[in-house]
């Protein structure tokens, strides 16, 4: 794994989209980063205060939810919506 999520993604996305998303789903840490992405659109200060204290439980989930940042940020992303 690279200290660049950015640099993951792109590595990641040479791979079968299908392949991918199995692995990251199949990591509970990434799955919970995914889950904070989207609450964070309109949380509540209670809903930071958690994210807060989820990111400091333990140091897998800060790096789980750059790598989820730096994907849903990706071109790959951004191409895929624009063709919905």
């Amino acid at each position: 794994m690279t200290d660049n999520p950015e640099a993951a993604v792109s590595e990641n996305t040479k791979q079968d989209p299908v392949a991918l998303a199995n692995a990251v789903l199949s990591e509970p840490a990434m799955d919970q980063a995914l889950t904070w992405l989207i609450e964070l659109e309109a949380a509540t200060p209670e809903q930071h205060e958690a994210f807060n204290a989820w990111i400091e439980a333990d140091p897998t989930n800060r790096d789980a939810f750059n790598r989820a940042q730096a994907i849903w940020n990706s071109q790959s992303v951004r191409d895929a919506a624009s063709s919905l």
